[in-house]
Parts: C-alpha cells; structure tokens; sequence
C-alpha cells in the first residue's frame, strides 16, 4: 500500500490542514500523520469521525503521498494534492 495521509479543510477559513498523530489538526504537512497500512487509514477516519474531530472542519479524506526513507515531508503524488499544500495558483490581487 501507498503512504497516506489525512487532509481536510477548515471550517472557518478553507485552509487545508491535516491529521497529526495527536489527533490535531496542523496546517504544516511536515506534522502530518503518515499511515502505511489500508485498514491504519480505515480505522483513523473512522475514529475522526467518531471522536466529532472532524467537527471544525469538512472534506475529510485520505491522499496518497510519497514518503520514502529519504524524504523528510511527505509529498503528496496527486498535482491536485500539491496544490493544495502550496496553496492558491492565483496570487488575490489578479482574481
């Protein structure tokens, strides 16, 4: 199985943001809670849910990301995903 990842957005703000391992949200993918195991990935969305964590924010999911032993931030392998960390790809002054 692939490296994942949870990632969702906020509620209040629509910043991505994603599980760490002590169930916080974080915004840095750095902290991001890499899961290698599908049913790892099953049980943590279920326990989000359960838990009401996902209460302060909406589109929870998990990505793909590539997180082998030489890479230090998990790196997303969807381009979609990718954006998503670095953010917009229209700067708000020429919307």
């Amino acid at each position: 199985m692939t490296a994942q990842i949870i990632t969702a957005n906020r509620l209040d703000t629509g910043i991505v943001v994603y599980l760490s391992q002590t169930f916080d949200w974080t915004v840095d993918i750095s902290s991001a809670w890499v899961l290698t195991a599908s049913s790892e990935v099953e049980d943590t969305l279920k326990i989000v849910e359960r838990a009401k964590i996902a209460r302060d924010v909406v589109g929870v999911y998990a990505i793909d990301v590539d997180d082998n032993d030489e890479i230090t931030v998990p790196v997303p392998l969807r381009f979609r995903e990718r954006i998503r960390v670095s953010g917009p790809t229209v700067s708000p002054h020429h919307a």
